[in-house]
């Protein structure tokens, strides 16, 4: 969140939240955040939970993790989740709540980047564990006009950020199965800037993929595709 490194200097606390101030921070949070990290150890860098999702008026629209017979979904991780975060997203944002050491080891966040919340997963878990709370301490407010919710477009700035994170986290993989994991990722990303014609960066991310070794049947066709684009 760019303007947040300067005050990170001045935090004297164990713990950090970094707080939208339209979405709801639930009044056991805190506490059950501290606990939760006195559970899951010195080892554990940041603590994440459900949240409820609400429209602008308020009202609960649904849960960040639906709750079916075979589980929550997206399934949540814990402990040392590097691929998990490679390959997918499943974090509710607005839910964590971070080590301070975590984040001074990783020199705060990257601000060159136009959201910070990939980033900061991907560094961290490298290094620290993370721990799911299962049950529900934020409410995120959901707005129609959001950044996110127009990802994709051309010139989307939030996908060139992931296109440098996705090749940080290449440079930190360190056996197949978490270059596998990122290619999942890439491939994913891949797939939508060829929907949405984001002709550039989808050869970009399909350069991404040759180099991790991880190409389908479908990614050469998608690369040939863009190439002549």
């Amino acid at each position: 969140m760019p303007g947040f490194q300067p005050g990170l200097s001045a935090i004297s606390g164990e713990f950090v939240i970094d707080f939208a101030t339209d979405d709801v921070l639930l009044p056991h949070r805190v506490e059950h955040q501290v606990a939760a990290f006195r559970q899951a150890g010195p080892q554990c860098g940041m603590v994440y939970s459900d949240a409820e999702l609400i429209n602008e008026q308020g009202q609960l629209v649904r849960r960040h993790f639906r709750r079916t017979a075979q589980g929550l979904e997206p399934r949540p991780a814990s402990g040392w989740v590097f691929a998990d975060v490679l390959a997918r997203y499943f974090i509710s944002t607005p839910t964590m709540t971070m080590r301070r050491a975590t984040l001074e080891q990783l020199g705060g966040y990257d601000e060159t980047l136009a959201y910070e919340d990939f980033d900061f997963w991907v560094r961290a878990s490298r290094h620290w564990q993370f721990y799911f709370q299962d049950e529900v301490t934020t409410q995120k407010r959901l707005h129609p006009q959001s950044m996110s919710r127009k990802g994709y477009r051309p010139h989307d700035p939030y996908l060139n950020s992931t296109i440098k994170v996705c090749r940080k986290a290449l440079a930190m993989c360190r056996d197949e199965a978490e270059r596998a994991a990122l290619a999942v990722r890439v491939r994913w990303e891949l797939r939508q800037a060829v929907r949405w014609r984001n002709h550039p960066e989808a050869r970009e991310l399909y350069r991404l993929l040759q180099k991790l070794g991880h190409l389908q049947p479908l990614d050469k066709l998608l690369g040939l595709w863009v190439r002549m684009r």
